[in-house]
Formats: structure tokens, sequence, C-alpha cells
């Protein structure tokens, strides 16, 4: 079983807004250190683009451990036996439609809304089914103990991300944790267990999208549609700006091709490209980390 630590930091442009850590709860002795040592990594090497990071460290005590794990353990018992009874009836991609949608866009020409609709449909997928898999073999690992997962991305992100400044600097923190995740437990305790892999899961390639709770905002006493992300409308104060179009709807799915494609082709080059080595200023870190980081 996994206990489940979240560091977050407040919402802005370019930060990296959330991560969520799984990992085996015989590691939790040595996790207080890490996430110190997350924290100093993150200060010293302050990664371009990304401003700020708030770490709130979420360990328990052992019992208090326990009964965290106990509640997470039901919740997901209980969401797994929605998801089979859910297999039992007449699921498909478009079930969803039968259920209220709240934070929908009002779009003012439903026939350009269609067209764009129709264009996506003909688009290719942005991740294949062999990488679905992987991630499913991947999350079986996390359950038995024998991996852990980073999940970490934007709360909402910007068309201007869609660029290889703003690309390789949040590749490049989660690299880094995700090298200290896998090696400094050993290091804070002689009696830590063997390094595990660790997985990355990238909340990105598509996150565009910002709901709100009202469909209303006043700026500078002038009330206007609210801002729903660059999927949606502009951000610029105006009215006109302000109006969805469902043309930047293809525009996200084509940045979201884009960005999948960067990151497929700067990871495949290796963590090297990532690493700073003056955030390890232990050797032993840096001499064969670069493959079992992976």
């Amino acid at each position: 079983a996994s206990d489940f630590l979240s560091l977050s930091s407040p919402y802005g442009p370019g930060r990296l807004t959330a991560i969520g850590i799984a990992m085996p709860a015989r590691h939790l002795r040595v996790m207080a250190g890490l996430l110190l040592a997350l924290e100093l990594a993150f200060l010293y090497t302050r990664p371009t683009g990304i401003n700020s990071l708030t770490f709130s460290r979420g360990l328990h005590a052992r019992k208090g451990a326990s009964t965290v794990l106990g509640r997470a353990q039901m919740c997901a018992k209980t969401r797994l036996e929605g998801v089979r009874a859910g297999r039992r009836k007449d699921w498909g991609p478009d079930t969803w439609k039968r259920f209220p949608v709240e934070q929908q866009p009002q779009y003012p020409d439903e026939r350009e809304l269609g067209e764009a609709l129709e264009t996506i449909s003909r688009l290719p997928p942005l991740v294949q089914p062999y990488e679905v898999e992987q991630l499913k073999n991947r999350l079986k690992q996390v359950f038995n103990n024998e991996r852990f997962i980073i999940q970490a991305g934007d709360c909402a992100e910007r068309f201007s991300d869609c660029s290889p400044a703003s690309l390789d600097a949040r590749i490049r923190v989660l690299e880094q944790m995700r090298l200290i995740l896998t090696h400094l437990p050993s290091l804070l305790s002689p009696n830590s267990p063997p390094p595990i892999p660790v997985s990355v899961i990238r909340r990105a390639a598509g996150q565009y999208g910002k709901p709100r709770s009202s469909n209303f905002e006043s700026v500078n006493g002038d009330v206007m549609m609210a801002f729903k992300g660059d999927n949606v409308n502009d951000l610029r104060a105006v009215q006109e700006a302000r109006v969805p179009d469902p043309k930047r709807l293809v525009e996200g799915v084509l940045r979201g091709h884009a960005t999948m494609n960067y990151l497929r082709s700067r990871l495949s080059e290796g963590l090297d490209t990532y690493i700073d080595p003056r955030a390890f200023p232990n050797n032993s870190l840096e001499s064969g980390a670069m493959a079992a980081a992976r």
C-alpha cells in the first residue's frame, strides 16, 4: 500500500502548481528528510521559468499513516466497485454526455463549434495505446510497493507555455526530483531499502482549460465573461476577447500534440540534459544515477 504526499505552490504563469508523490509505506521513515532535500534542491537550482514552490509536509505518525491508508484503501475499493459496475452497463466513449455538465462555455455560434469538434475528431490521438498499457503496468508496480510516482504540473497551461524554454524548465525540475527520490533515501538512512524506480506523470499537453465558479467577472468595474483558459477565450480584459472561440479548441489540441512530441524527443535524449550537478554535491548521486532514475 502507498501513502500520498502533496506539494503545492500558488497558481501563476510559469509556476509548477501541484505535485503528488505516491510511495511505499515502508519508506515513510526517510521521507521527512527527503522532502527537506527536495526543497533545498529546488531553492538551490532555481529552474528557469518556475518562480516558486511551497512544500507541505504531509507525513503522518505511524498510527496516523495507517488511518489515512485505511481510508484510502476503502475509497479505492469503492471507486473500483463503481468502475466495475459501470462496465456491466453500456459504457462507451460518449457515456459522459448523459451526465450533467457544469462549467461549459456558451459559444455564440453552434455551427462553428460543430466544425471545430469535427476537425478535432479527425486528428490523431495525443497518446498511443501502448503508452496507456505502459502506464497501467507502472501503476500496478506502485500498488505492489515497487515504484514511486511523482504527479505534477500546472493548474492551467497557457498557449505561450508551448515553447522549448518553458517546457525545458518544467522537465528539468521534475527530473531532478525524480533523481532525488530514487537515490536520497539510501543516503539518509543506511538501513533504507534499495532504490526503486520513479515515474513522472506530467499534467501537461492540453491543460488549457480553467473552470470558474461564475461565467462572469468584474474587471475594473466592467462586467465581462470570465477567462476560462486559452482553450476557450482570451485573457485580455476586453469584451470581445472574452467571447468563447471554438477555433481555440483546435489550437489547444495542436499545441498539445506539439508539447507531447517535444517531451518525447527531449526525454529520449537522457537525463544528463536536465540534471544540474550543483544540486547534488555528493558524487555518489551522480555516478550511475542516470540509468536508475529512469
